[in-house]
């Protein structure tokens, strides 16, 4: 009985671990099926919207392939660029009868399919509504409640003021003579048909203006999910087709940059009409600005250690006279140390006259200069700040070798951070003639070479 005792809590103890498999065994096929069941019923959910007659079952239209479909997008997103699409449309056409491609008459039916098409996306853009603009984040929280519990499955995308506005722009364009008539009176003058598709030409570009600054912030945020912190996207080039004139789309550009928080990742430097990527997570914000710091000491270590070669290289065999350009004595080698400090100072100050400058010339709309955008600022440019900090680098051993380490003093220093992207220009010239007249002389002693084996 004693010898079987081990034998029996060995049975017990695989018989209980044999129940603990099984169990958690049935709890994960049990959570496999509730969200295989939750996933099945979210997409065969559809959107439903009340009309005057009854309610129509709508699946939304896939947004187009260039342009990937945005987190959160609702079917009203998709038919406020459906309505762009039209009235680009008819702006296209209207500019060709303005300039004597094409007459109107002879498009009759191609305008009024495209005028029934922009009404539907309108009564439809209508009947979803839009958001009261509440600035309080509570009580838009409380609004979508209060819409989930009378049943509205669609989320309106843009505030009642903007679909007003459209309305009436719309409006406008069915009421001219020329989308209204069937046939264009003959007593219509030249210059009045001249005026009307100047009216219309406006009022369509207030619309694809609208409609623009109201979808492009999702785009925005779509395109900056998908792509790696510190990339940039950039704005003209990408949103030219869905906002041709270059002053409307610099104008929405100035309304998302002052506008805090509408693009959630988006870092917008309006100058040269760039939305750079940066993380909204603060410990990968505060990693790179721990990355910059350990960049730069690094960086200030290599120097000290390169300064402090003015006794020599002794593991290469180099002596210190070979290396004339380096420092020859503990004082020219603190004076390195202290230029290179001299250095990194001439290019922060460049930047800040920079800004000044910036600032003076958009006095009515300085830049906007926050404290709180230093780390995302720092996160989406760290490419570029660390390569400025191997260009100061390159900039300081530059000057060291060109004037060498008793030569240079602490404005030269000074000036070559100052002038940082130029004097690296002018090395790298230097660099590459040096380079060429060595590859000159030394093919010509293997030439000479070579003929005196011959």
């Amino acid at each position: 009985m004693q010898g079987r005792a081990p034998d029996s809590i060995r049975i017990r103890v695989t018989e209980g671990i044999g129940m603990l498999g099984l169990a958690i065994s049935i709890g994960l096929i049990t959570y496999a099926a509730q969200k295989r069941k939750g996933s099945k019923k979210e997409e065969g959910e559809t959107v439903t919207m009340q009309s005057g007659q009854g309610s129509n079952s709508v699946q939304p239209p896939p947004l187009p392939p260039l342009q990937s479909a945005p987190p959160g997008a609702s079917l009203q997103f998709d038919l406020l660029r459906s309505l762009r699409v039209e009235v680009q449309a008819l702006q296209s056409l209207f500019a060709d009868i303005r300039a004597g491609l094409t007459s109107r008459n002879r498009s009759e039916e191609w305008i009024q399919q495209r005028v029934s098409r922009g009404e539907c996306l309108m009564q439809k853009i209508e009947a979803i509504g839009g958001r009261s603009g509440l600035d309080d984040p509570n009580e838009r929280k409380k609004d979508k409640k209060d819409k989930k519990k009378t049943g509205d499955a669609v989320e309106p995308f843009v505030e009642w003021a903007s679909i007003f506005y459209l309305r009436d722009m719309w409006e406008r364009i069915k009421a001219s003579p020329l989308v209204t008539a069937s046939q264009v009176n003959a007593s219509l003058k030249p210059e009045e048909q001249v005026h009307h598709l100047t009216l219309l030409d406006t009022h369509c570009r207030q619309i694809v203006f609208e409609v623009g600054y109201s979808t492009i912030p999702k785009v925005l945020d779509g395109w900056l999910a998908a792509s790696h912190v510190g990339y940039y996207i950039p704005f003209h080039a990408v949103f030219e087709d869905e906002v041709p004139v270059p002053e409307d789309r610099t104008k929405i550009l100035n309304y998302l940059a002052l506008s805090p928080k509408v693009v959630r990742e988006g870092l917008f430097d309006v100058a040269n009409g760039l939305v750079y990527h940066f993380s909204a997570k603060r410990p990968w914000q505060w990693a790179s600005l721990l990355t910059l710091m350990m960049a730069f000491v690094l960086a200030s270590v290599f120097v000290a250690l390169v300064a402090h070669l003015y006794k020599g290289i002794p593991a290469l065999h180099i002596p210190a006279q070979q290396i004339a350009q380096l420092p020859t004595s503990t004082d020219q080698e603190s004076n390195l140390l202290i230029g290179w400090g001299a250095l990194f100072a001439g290019v922060m100050i460049h930047l800040a006259v920079a800004t000044a400058k910036r600032m003076q010339s958009q006095a009515s709309a300085p830049p906007v200069i926050a404290v709180g955008n230093l780390l995302p600022l720092i996160n989406a440019k760290l490419g570029p700040i660390l390569l400025k900090l191997v260009l100061a680098l390159l900039g300081f051993f530059g000057l060291v070798f060109a004037t060498g380490a008793s030569n240079v003093t602490l404005l030269n220093f000074f000036l070559t951070g100052y002038t940082l992207d130029s004097v690296v220009e002018l090395f790298g010239a230097t660099a590459e003639q040096r380079a060429g007249a060595q590859v000159a002389a030394l093919k010509q002693q293997l030439s000479g070479a070579g003929s005196k084996g011959a």
